[in-house]
């Protein structure tokens, strides 16, 4: 097992540590470069079963699709936004710039993995890895290849607990992340930084939502150095 995910918290479902694992560790790819890091997780899909296909998705009620990283699903059977990624696109996550600053950088199936396993360790929050989708149809993301893969990983539907003012405030964000032990990063985007090496960008109040049980993290971009 990566020692990045060695004794991780995770939600109910084990598959997103599994997955991250056979990402991590898989023999034979490159998984720095992108597309051995993207064949690993076709073979991760098909050996393990859990190749899915568009049908499912036409049972959901589409939320969103004009984000960049993932198209986003309602699925009233288990209450939980489902998240499909572009074909051959894996979101953002921070890396360091040459100047020791932070930015966000697009991301290999490895590193989302290991971004959402950060998620639920850090917010306590529940993802899990669904399956993935193999495309046959051109590229929704320019210089992508046309039979790209596309991760589907699904986290709990949060509910605002006032749907006319649903995102906290910068200073609310600002209080939960020092709460957690994370300092402000001067001149990134919304970013923060732990003592442990954990490095978040895109903490912006619409990644959030203000809920009755507290502020939710929805999507962060995350890392964390070793």
């Amino acid at each position: 097992m990566d020692e990045r995910t060695s004794g991780i918290a995770k939600g109910p479902s084990g598959l997103g540590q599994e997955a991250a694992s056979f990402i991590a560790g898989c023999p034979g790819a490159d998984l720095r470069d992108e597309r051995g890091s993207q064949e690993a997780l076709r073979i991760w899909g098909r050996e393990n079963g859990h190749v899915l296909t568009d049908s499912l998705f036409s049972r959901l009620e589409l939320v969103s699709n004009t984000t960049s990283e993932a198209e986003v699903f309602y699925n009233p059977a288990d209450n939980r936004a489902w998240k499909r990624t572009w074909p051959g696109a894996f979101g953002f996550v921070p890396r360091k710039n040459s100047d020791s600053g932070w930015s966000a950088s697009p991301a290999l199936p490895s590193d989302l993995l290991w971004r959402l396993l950060l998620q639920n360790e850090i917010f306590l929050d529940d993802i899990r890895v669904e399956g993935i989708i193999e495309s046959s149809g051109p590229s929704m993301i320019i210089g992508q290849r046309a039979d790209g893969v596309s991760l589907v990983f699904s986290q709990p539907w949060i509910e605002a607990e006032n749907p006319c003012d649903p995102y906290p405030s910068e200073e609310q964000i600002g209080a939960l992340m020092r709460g957690l032990g994370f300092a402000e990063i001067p001149a990134s985007f919304y970013g923060w930084r732990h003592d442990d090496g954990t490095v978040v960008l895109d903490a912006k109040p619409d990644n959030f939502i203000k809920s009755e049980t507290g502020i939710i993290p929805i999507d962060l971009q995350i890392m964390r150095e070793f």
